[in-house]
């Protein structure tokens, strides 16, 4: 991991840089003022946009031969087909026909915010920037597998497209971001399928997998081509694509989906619910990838939905990864990153606020005192949405985790009441399986050269005996500590934790507990369990030591037979 330390830095410097690029982007989009439609394989029609006149001598209805228009113009108008961004401000002649003869319109490129559905589907999109960029940071830096490293690929390219075509950009530079936009779209797909194939894979036949396999294949490259193809037709020759074509560039994240689907109709149940987050989100996120290639709803009513099904989309996912452990990730949801995340979200709204305020709210010859009360006043009532957020992170993430932590320490503490030693040997892996979500977890008693299994539960199959030498009981005696199965060779499997019971300084055995599944138990976790292991073995030594004398004192009162005191002895040599 160390060796990937500054690859790793240079990674989330960019993606960081990259979603603050698209945030301030988002809220800065600049365009022409007005919508256009393809009308035929050479004409645009223009559509008037609410709250955004027409420049003078367009309405609504007029037609554009694209063929007629210089490079400039063309570019423009690819920018809008394509919801592109142009740089505000640009002066651009478009040719039209007026009574018979073509003559210059001229306009300006602005910013949309006047668009009033507009206003709020940017506010939106830099919810969806920040998520995506949360999303690839936490996935490129604590994943372990595959699904992981996919959806790091699939948020990283995908917000990277997104901000190449948020370039204010005109001319040949628009153009070039046209093309090299769907070699990063492209690497989005292949990361998002890499994600599902690997989340279903235990529950996908190897037929399914081939053909969903080649099916992904020739769509993406389709899309791709046509992702390419239409700009360059477009600028160069005039032609208009129909945007109907484009619905092959969604196939891919619907065939993604669709292994979703079919991993779900086998998988078990614990795999079932995570298949269920996944197909929903990316079912979602599939619909906003359809909107923006096709605008079903005209423009800019397509927008809106495109980036508010994107939001939701990539919320449900994250959610998923970090909740539902979709990928094998060493993170989990704990209060620092809760409240990291509440405060972000509060600065963000903050800042929001006050662009609005100044922007709209505000008259321009306001005073100081009352420029500079106004987010204060917004400052104080987002203490309360603070305190809000805070109880319901409480609710959603750690109402569960903290019954659990509870219900632990509760078993720390009683169990040195318990009378009889075979009592806690049976009861101490189901409290520590249930209470963890782990699939199975087993007690080892040290036994002359090695370590007997005295109790167990779960559906693993730990051996019934381990070798003193065994590579886990090394580590064991060696670190002093809990030690992780992963890559160990031990017998008791690579899937586990394995925690210590040392009393006054001697080992006395060890337990075993598995992971929960797609997930390493995090710090604060495998404290609290090596103090349960700590109490379970104390109560433990403490019962041995009674019921020793106990012995003694009948040996030495002479109320035991030679035999009956080995018969004894022999007992409590064992546990239980």
């Amino acid at each position: 991991m160390q060796n990937r330390y500054p690859l790793l830095v240079v990674l989330s410097v960019f993606i960081v840089a990259l979603t603050v690029w698209v945030g301030v982007r988002a809220l800065r989009v600049s365009g022409l003022p007005f919508a256009v439609e393809r009308s035929g394989a050479h004409t645009l029609r223009v559509e008037a946009l609410r709250g955004i006149p027409l420049p003078e001598g367009l309405h609504a209805g007029t037609v554009i031969d694209v063929r007629a228009q210089d490079l400039a113009a063309r570019n423009a108008l690819l920018a809008s087909l394509a919801e592109s961004e142009t740089g505000a401000g640009l002066t651009i002649d478009l040719m039209v026909d007026r009574a018979g003869h073509r003559a210059a319109v001229p306009f300006t490129t602005r910013r949309l915010a006047a668009v009033p559905e507009l206003r709020l589907a940017y506010y939106l999109a830099v919810l969806w920037a920040a998520l995506l960029g949360l999303t690839a940071l936490v996935t490129l830096w604590r994943g372990r597998d595959w699904g992981a490293w996919g959806i790091a690929l699939w948020a990283a390219a995908f917000q990277g497209g997104v901000g190449l075509t948020a370039a204010p950009l005109s001319g040949p530079g628009l153009l070039t971001a046209a093309v090299c936009a769907p070699v990063l779209f492209l690497l989005a797909r292949v990361g998002f399928y890499l994600m599902a194939e690997t989340i279903a894979a235990p529950a996908l036949t190897a037929p399914t997998r081939r053909l969903l396999r080649w099916c992904f294949a020739v769509f993406l490259l389709l899309g791709f081509a046509f992702e390419v193809g239409f700009p360059l037709l477009f600028v160069v020759h005039g032609v208009i694509l129909p945007q109907g074509i484009a619905t092959v560039w969604a196939v891919p994240y619907l065939l993604a989906a669709a292994a979703l689907l079919f991993g779900y109709r086998r998988a078990d149940a614990a795999l079932r619910q995570r298949l269920r987050w996944m197909f929903w989100s990316a079912l979602v996120f599939t619909v906003g990838i359809q909107f923006s290639n096709v605008p079903l709803l005209g423009y800019p009513a397509s927008i809106v939905v495109k980036i508010a099904t994107y939001a939701v989309g990539i919320a449900g996912l994250l959610y998923a990864v970090l909740r539902h452990r979709l990928v094998d990730m060493t993170v989990v949801v704990n209060r620092a990153l809760v409240y990291s995340a509440t405060l972000t979200v509060v600065i963000a709204i903050f800042t929001l606020l006050e662009s609005f305020v100044e922007e709209i709210a505000l008259p321009h010859n306001a005073s100081l005192i009352f420029e500079l009360g106004v987010p204060l006043v917004v400052g104080f009532s987002l203490d309360a949405v603070r305190k809000r957020i805070e109880h319901a992170s409480e609710w959603l993430f750690f109402r569960r985790k903290f019954k659990a932590e509870a219900a632990l320490r509760s078993y720390a503490h009683h169990c040195a009441y318990i009378e009889h030693p075979d009592h806690l040997v049976e009861q101490t892996p189901p409290e520590l399986a249930t209470q963890t979500g782990a699939r199975s977890a087993a007690l080892y008693w040290q036994s002359g050269e090695g370590y007997d299994r005295i109790a167990a539960h779960g559906d693993h199959a730990y051996p019934q005996r381990i070798d003193t030498d065994d590579r886990a009981a090394v580590a064991l005696r060696a670190e002093r500590r809990d030690v992780d199965l992963e890559d160990l060779g031990s017998t008791l499997g690579s899937d586990g934790l394995m925690l210590p019971m040392i009393v006054r300084g001697e080992l006395l055995g060890a337990m075993v507990v598995a992971n929960r599944p797609g997930e390493h138990y995090p710090a604060d976790e495998r404290e609290l369990l090596r103090h349960v292991v700590h109490e379970v073995g104390a109560a433990l030594h403490a019962l041995h030591a009674r019921e020793n004398a106990r012995l003694i004192a009948e040996l030495a009162a002479g109320r035991l037979s030679p035999d009956a005191a080995s018969e004894r002895a022999q007992a409590l040599a064992q546990p239980a």
